[in-house]
This record gives C-alpha cells, sequence and structure tokens, in this order.
C-alpha cells in the first residue's frame, strides 16, 4: 500500500531548492490556507518569514496536521522565538531549526520515501548525551555510557559526530561507530528492542531452516563440512546466524561460490514460507 500523501509549504526556497513534488510529497500555497487540504503538512520557512505561514501553521496544528515546521535560522539565535512569537507559533514538538539545505533535504527524502520514522534528521552530543531527531521528529536522548562503543571513545571524538547524506546513520570517523535509528531506539526502549529481537530471532530461524534444507538437498550430512563441526551446523540450522567466514566455508562444501549459496538458501527460504 502507497504511503499518505503529504503536503509541503515551501516558503523558503534557500531551504530546499531543489524540491519537486513526488509520489508522496506535493507542493502546496499558503494563499489556499487549510481550506480543502485534508493532508498531512510539512512547512519549510526562513525564521525571517515565519510570520507569511503563521497562519497555515497555526490551522494545521490545531487541526493535527502539522508534521513539521522546518526553520532556517536566517536571523540570530536569540530572535527565534520572539519570530515564532510574532508568528502566533507556540508549540516546539514539531519544529526543526537548521542551518540549509542538508538537513531539510534529509527530512523531505525520508517523508518522500515513507521512511520518516526510520530515518535521522540530525544528531549531537551534549554533557554524555546523544541527542537525535528523527525525520518524524521524534527526540531521542540516548546516554553515550550505554553504548559500549562510544563509551570506550574520548569525549572529543564521542562529539565528532556525522549524519549521512540519506539519514540512515550516525557515524563517528575517529571510533568507525556507525549507529541507525534502530538500533538507538533498542537502547532507550525495552519494547522496541524487544520487538527487534523477536523479528531478529524469526529471519534467523528461517535462515537455519533454509540452510538445513539445502544441506539435504545436496546429500550432506551435518558431520560432512570440512572446517565446520557438526555441533555448529546445528545452531545455524537452529538459528543462530553465522559468520561470513563460516558460510564460506558451507558454500564450498556444496560446491557452490558464496553468492550462489546464498541464492539458494534465499530460493529454500521462499519455499519454506
Amino acid at each position: 500500500m502507497s504511503p499518505a500523501r503529504v503536503g509541503v509549504l515551501l516558503a523558503d526556497s534557500a531551504s530546499a531548492p531543489g524540491f519537486r513534488s513526488g509520489r508522496r510529497l506535493h507542493r502546496v500555497s499558503e494563499r489556499n490556507g487549510m481550506q480543502g487540504l485534508r493532508d498531512p503538512l510539512l512547512i519549510v520557512s526562513a525564521a525571517s518569514t515565519l510570520p507569511t505561514v503563521a497562519v497555515v501553521a497555526g490551522d494545521a496544528n490545531r487541526q493535527h496536521r502539522l508534521k513539521g515546521l522546518l526553520i532556517r535560522q536566517d536571523v540570530g539565535t536569540g530572535l527565534i522565538a520572539p519570530m515564532l512569537d510574532r508568528a502566533g507559533i507556540r508549540f516546539w514538538r514539531s519544529v526543526l531549526v537548521h542551518q540549509g539545505p542538508p538537513v531539510p533535504a534529509r527530512v523531505l527524502g525520508a517523508w518522500e520515501m515513507g521512511a520518516e520514522n526510520e530515518l535521522i534528521a540530525e544528531a549531537s552530543v551534549t554533557g554524555g548525551v546523544l541527542f537525535v531527531l528523527s525525520c518524524a521528529l521524534e527526540r531521542l536522548e540516548v546516554p553515550v555510557r550505554r553504548i559500549p562503543a562510544l563509551a570506550r571513545m574520548r569525549t572529543e571524538d564521542v562529539t565528532a559526530l556525522e549524519v549521512s547524506a540519506d539519514g540512515s546513520y550516525v557515524h563517528w570517523p575517529r571510533g568507525d561507530v556507525h549507529l541507525d535509528l534502530g538500533s538507538l531506539r533498542c537502547v532507550v526502549d525495552p519494547d522496541w528492542r524487544a520487538r527487534t529481537d523477536a523479528v531478529r530471532v524469526g529471519h534467523h530461524e528461517r535462515f537455519g531452516e533454509a540452510v538445513r534444507a539445502v544441506r539435504e538437498a545436496h546429500g550432506l550430512r551435518q558431520n560432512g563440512v570440512q572446517g565446520v563441526s557438526a555441533r555448529h551446523v546445528r545452531r545455524v540450522e537452529g538459528g543462530f546466524f553465522p559468520k561470513v567466514a563460516t558460510l564460506r566455508l558451507l558454500a564450498r562444501a556444496h560446491g557452490m561460490q558464496l553468492d550462489r549459496y546464498l541464492t539458494e538458501i534465499a530460493e529454500a527460504a521462499r519455499s519454506e514460507r
């Protein structure tokens, strides 16, 4: 099923210079206000032009259709709040203040793909806490000490992070650490982690069943894989996901290259389902 369409009120072309209406996002005009608009709404504005979108933003917010107000900071930081107040906008939950095109490009790209809940708009580390904002403008706060790969790094290295162009992960170059939004949610949300683990277990079990099916189809015994013990083959077939080195040994035992072996496993998994 296609994602629901979302209107984009582009009051600041400098924030999203290459924006075009697409499969999911379509451009709307502030002149029409909210009249006839039933879709969720993203508003892209500069701080100095907030008064021109105030009426539409307020209407959309009251109707619970405002999904994001992206504000380019073209005035001093201390003037953002007065500009919002001048525009009659007194809510912050859906507000994202940014410096220029990379952030709104990530947000709009994520919404166009229907992946706003999976991709990252921006991230920073302050006071030992990793602050992350999703492209749906969901805010996460993750103590650095709860992420082992970051807890081992120096403070100056932890703060030196970058978000990938499409928002798929946060990268720490000095530690070569990559974290996506799902892995960060697992740290702060036990329920999310439980759901994720359940999906992973189900996938691994199907993978193991497919490994067994391919092995049996080729007439191999569990103790017939050179370099892999029968016990470890049983673990893999029972749902333990193997390392690439183990997969190469399994492929060799079947007389295949790794890519062909994985193709047969994928075909077997589809047959099993």
